[in-house]
């Protein structure tokens, strides 16, 4: 187990000096950030459940945020949304959507290559009476790729690798409301991974933010905090350590399957690249007693921390996009 003083000092030691302002990172504010989650995990969307009104919704705000922004459809003809079809447990087959964007590399060599940035919006939706938000799981993750994807492409810097934003559905998967298709989770990660949209273009690293508007371990530590789960060898590692010098944020990083609270090492939508033997970090705010609840609210994510959040994957990704051409082995 890891010790609480060793984490704590590791946390406090990594609060670093705010680092300014930089093109795009200005924006990267709680109001902006906090919005997104207010919209998503509001009353007007009901959980965003798949095969609810809520969920295509949730499509549609995801799609207009990426298209404002100035992100480019990965296919010109299908636009933002990414229909796939999934099988439920009864056999039936039934359609959803993810939402992708994609941001074209400038480096004529290196654009090919491709960062992938993921974040699940589904939730639970409505169980009967019962609505349960996920306003933390994950309408927290949601707000930080919208918010870093905004960022990154109306005011840059514009990154030699090209950078691919994926709002990710059916992650929950649907085990307990028998009115609606019921199915396995990581279903629009996996058809992603499965269907290749981006054709030979290799995907050398993907970051995926999954309930992270609260602080890692709040009942004990109560720091501005997150864990960065990572692949074992770890290219992103000097990436994160520059944007781990420029951020007010711990960061306590793990390889994967190493942290006993995540129960599953591949139970959010890095499974599926992790599986390809894509390397992948994985950030999270832990588990909390509100998970998978109707009190997993809005008034309980902390608006200061998704901006911290954003920052830092904002920093991370200009870093990993920058990185010299040896730094991700194509597969």
């Amino acid at each position: 187990m890891v010790s609480w003083l060793v984490l704590a000092l590791t946390l406090f030691g990594s609060l670093c000096e705010d680092p300014g302002v930089a093109p795009g990172l200005a924006v990267l504010t709680p109001e902006p950030l906090f919005a997104h989650v207010q919209y998503l995990a509001g009353p007007e969307l009901e959980g965003r459940g798949v095969g609810q009104p809520g969920n295509e919704k949730a499509v549609a705000y995801i799609a207009d945020v990426f298209e404002k922004s100035g992100l480019e459809p990965i296919d010109g003809e299908t636009g933002y949304r990414q229909v796939f079809e999934k099988t439920a447990f009864d056999g039936k087959k039934f359609s959803m959507a993810n939402v992708a964007g994609i941001l074209e590399g400038r480096d004529k060599d290196l654009a090919r290559e491709v960062l992938l940035v993921g974040a699940h919006f589904d939730h639970i939706g409505r169980i009967g009476e019962a609505v349960y938000p996920g306003a933390d799981d994950n309408a927290s993750g949601t707000a930080v790729l919208l918010g870093v994807a905004s960022a990154l492409a109306k005011y840059g810097p514009r990154p030699k690798r090209t950078i691919c934003f994926v709002a990710f559905n059916g992650e929950e998967g649907n085990f307990n409301d028998p009115s609606r298709p019921q199915f396995w989770s990581l279903a629009g990660s996996t058809a992603f991974a499965q269907r290749k949209p981006l054709g030979d273009r290799p995907i050398v690293g993907m970051i995926n933010m999954d309930m992270v508007g609260r602080y890692l371990f709040e009942d004990v530590l109560a720091l501005p905090s997150v864990a960065v789960v990572h692949s074992t060898p770890n290219p992103f590692g000097e990436a994160v350590a520059q944007a781990k010098a420029s951020c007010r944020l711990g960061v306590f990083q793990a390889p994967l399957g190493y942290l006993t609270w995540t129960n599953d090492a591949y139970r959010s939508d890095h499974a599926p690249f992790a599986q390809q033997g894509i390397p992948i970090l994985w950030l999270s705010t832990s588990m909390h007693v509100d998970y998978h609840r109707p009190t997993d609210r809005l008034e309980k994510v902390r608006p200061e921390q998704l901006a911290r959040i954003a920052r830092f994957v904002y920093l991370t990704l200009v870093a990993a996009a920058d990185a010299p051409a040896e730094t991700f082995a194509h597969r």
